[in-house]
């Protein structure tokens, strides 16, 4: 079955956490590893990502019969359908995790779903209604998180004060280090805040592992991707991208290989 992850948002508005689920759970799929399962902190929640869930599939499947596939091999719409079948089920009554009182395991990797920005403790939502990292970490705890789960703060600038230039990055990582020298003091970011929330405001979580991104972080698994060592990388995957976008100095890197440890 591969290991779990999963995905939560602070917010109500439900869209980009949706985008993200999907876009991860398509990536997931194509390198053999398990879907990422939502966890909702009401039903509330749970109840609007499932209209989505329908929404979506609704004009996903017009869009592929109205525009039939004319590339070689499976028209890739069908495994982002196959994707947003899955979330669906995942919404259903009695199936959804609403909080993480049935999720298995103790030490679960959660996605933490936003929008950031650099040098910022709060995170949006797509109509802008910003939550901080305090009211973040309410959130989780109020959800029953387990106190060894590992954090990823999947926000654009979530481990970042600044926002690093393709060619800063490039030079980084070119010797063979991280970025973690360019992005500035790590409690004015939302990342750092929520590791200090969780760590040091009771209910405290001593034990709690949290990771930021020191750029944007894409919805979709993309390609033009590189490594630490700036090997390129076949096929596609979610990436942190640094420097303008479209540019001869943007680059990608996968999101595993620039995370900031809080």
């Amino acid at each position: 079955m591969g290991k779990r992850t999963y995905i939560v948002s602070p917010h109500d508005d439900m869209r980009n956490m949706f985008r993200n689920a999907k876009g991860m759970t398509v990536h997931r799929w194509g390198h053999g590893k398990r879907r990422v399962d939502p966890v909702f902190k009401n039903h509330r929640q749970r109840i609007d990502f499932k209209k989505i869930t329908v929404q979506e599939r609704r004009a996903l499947r017009l869009q592929i019969r109205n525009n039939p596939w004319g590339g070689a091999g499976q028209d890739p719409r069908l495994r982002q359908l196959r994707a947003i079948n899955k979330l669906n089920k995942m919404s259903q009554p009695g199936r959804a995790f609403v909080g993480f009182g049935n999720v298995p395991g103790r030490r679960p990797k959660v996605y933490v779903q936003g929008h950031g920005a650099p040098g910022s403790q709060n995170i949006s939502d797509d109509a802008h209604n910003a939550v901080s990292a305090q009211q973040t970490a309410v959130t989780l705890k109020g959800m029953q998180l387990p106190q060894q789960a590992k954090l990823r703060a999947n926000s654009c600038y979530s481990g970042t004060t600044v926002a690093i230039g393709g060619v800063a990055a490039t030079n980084a990582l070119q010797q063979h280090q991280t970025v973690q020298g360019l992005i500035g003091p790590p409690g004015n970011t939302f990342a750092g805040g929520l590791a200090h929330q969780m760590r040091n405001v009771a209910p405290t979580f001593p034990n709690i592992e949290v990771g930021g991104y020191p750029g944007p972080t894409t919805q979709n698994p993309v390609g033009g991707l590189v490594d630490r060592q700036l090997n390129p990388v076949p096929g596609t995957g979610i990436r942190v991208r640094f420097g303008n976008i479209g540019t001869p100095t943007m680059l990608g890197v996968k999101r595993g290989e620039t995370r900031i440890q809080f």
